[in-house]
């Protein structure tokens, strides 16, 4: 069994022009959030 420190992931910090920019992708570009996750190189 695994402890749990090796079990917890760490938290990705994004920017909020990041943020920004995928709520667009989405809103504008009709892009689903699987695409844009995929374009922007922001993993599951």
């Amino acid at each position: 069994m695994r402890n749990k420190e090796t079990m917890q992931q760490k938290k990705r910090l994004y920017s909020d022009e990041l943020k920004s920019e995928a709520v667009k992708m989405v809103n504008e570009q009709g892009l689903s959030q699987s695409e844009v996750g995929l374009r922007l190189s922001i993993p599951k």
